[in-house]
């Protein structure tokens, strides 16, 4: 979700969310969020993370393999567009 919100952003290349993608099947990692979770439910979850601040979500988003940074100003339709992509 995190590579996916970078590259959507403009804050890393597409061939960078490509490449960690693949190094996560290669490890039998998941790649995608199983049919039917609801969007809702997982945005309370991660309302529920440390990171965040003010009621706002912080993301941890990269500008490419290993240059990761704090984001707060993600919008969250970008994060539900992006989690109903992951499915």
């Amino acid at each position: 979700l995190a590579a996916r919100l970078s590259a959507r952003s403009g804050m890393s290349a597409d061939t960078d969310t490509t490449r960690l993608r693949d190094l996560l099947i290669r490890f039998g990692l998941p790649t995608s969020i199983p049919g039917g979770t609801n969007a809702d439910a997982l945005l309370a979850v991660m309302r529920l993370d440390k990171k965040n601040a003010g009621g706002r979500l912080r993301l941890i988003l990269w500008r490419g393999v290993g240059r990761a940074e704090i984001a707060e100003t993600v919008d969250e339709s970008a994060i539900r567009a992006e989690l109903s992509a992951a499915r």
